[in-house]
């Protein structure tokens, strides 16, 4: 890339950009970032939430406490409240998005703030930590997750969800990759045949598009980094027709779009995995 390398770890195969961009690049990218907050939005969400939930056994006792990082408008969090679970706490660093989760979602305990920053919101501990498609922006997501770990409760697990480095899912869906290769394109000023054919290959890592996502982080480096920490750590993947990590996701009903999910979740997903990553975090604590 012309503007941006990228660095792959040969032992775990995880991906990074290098140089990281500066921060004022960052916040110039951020500035108005369109999330998908939108009241049209809340029922999916809920029932997304309330199969997410049931997936790690939460007990709907009203006593748990949740911390929702980067929840793009808070409807997990008010639908951990909302089915009986407990209380939940939403921080993100996008004014708009807390606005949103305050006013229009619902959600009490709200704080804009960098997340990874924890002396910005109460010095509590959480038994249940989620954050969905966030580690792939950061500049250092280890630390970020170091932190997050530190203020779960023993006996609590932590639900990072963020792109499948290894999958080629996207392969079966060409509007979709063209418009990653675009995304690229726009970035890093590659030609459309060269991005196209190093994202089929394999030898660009899946998610990874500088400044937008900094990292590509595959299984076995996050198993690395939890087992460096002595955490419990299970990890499972996600193809996009999975409505609990893809709630937004819609196919065509065509023969066409059957064909392509088809493809997609019963080959390309059987290869290296889903679209989706799923890491499960826990302490040693029980």
């Amino acid at each position: 890339m012309s503007e941006y390398a990228i660095w792959q770890c040969r032992k775990c195969g995880t991906g990074r950009v290098w140089p990281m961009p500066k921060q004022q690049k960052l916040d110039e990218f951020y500035a108005g970032f369109c999330y998908q907050a939108n009241l049209i939005n809340k029922e999916i969400i809920i029932t997304a939430a309330s199969e997410l939930f049931k997936d790690f056994d939460l007990r709907a006792t009203g006593t748990l406490s949740m911390l929702d990082v980067g929840g793009g408008g808070g409807f997990f969090a008010k639908s951990f409240e909302n089915l009986g679970y407990g209380k939940a706490t939403y921080v993100d660093l996008d004014s708009d998005a807390c606005v949103f989760a305050r006013d229009k979602a619902g959600v009490t305990n709200v704080f804009n703030c960098d997340a990874a920053d924890i002396s910005n919101y109460p010095n509590s501990k959480f038994d249940f930590i989620y954050t969905r498609h966030l580690l792939e922006h950061l500049i250092d997501p280890c630390g970020f997750l170091e932190k997050m770990m530190n203020i779960l409760k023993p006996g609590g697990i932590m639900v990072a969800h963020f792109p499948n480095s290894d999958s080629l899912e996207y392969l079966a869906y060409p509007k979709k990759l063209k418009k990653r290769v675009m995304c690229i394109q726009n970035t890093n000023k590659m030609s459309f045949i060269r991005t196209l054919w190093m994202l089929s290959s394999g030898s660009m890592l899946h998610g990874i598009d500088p400044v937008r996502h900094l990292w590509a982080i595959s299984r076995k480096g996050i198993r690395c980094w939890a087992d460096r920490k002595h955490l419990r750590i299970s990890i499972y993947t996600a193809h996009l027709g999975n409505k609990t990590y893809s709630p937004y996701f819609k196919s065509s009903q065509n023969f066409t779009g059957k064909f392509q999910d088809f493809i997609g979740q019963n080959i390309f997903s059987l290869i290296k995995g889903g679209t989706h990553l799923v890491a499960v975090l826990s302490n040693d604590d029980k």
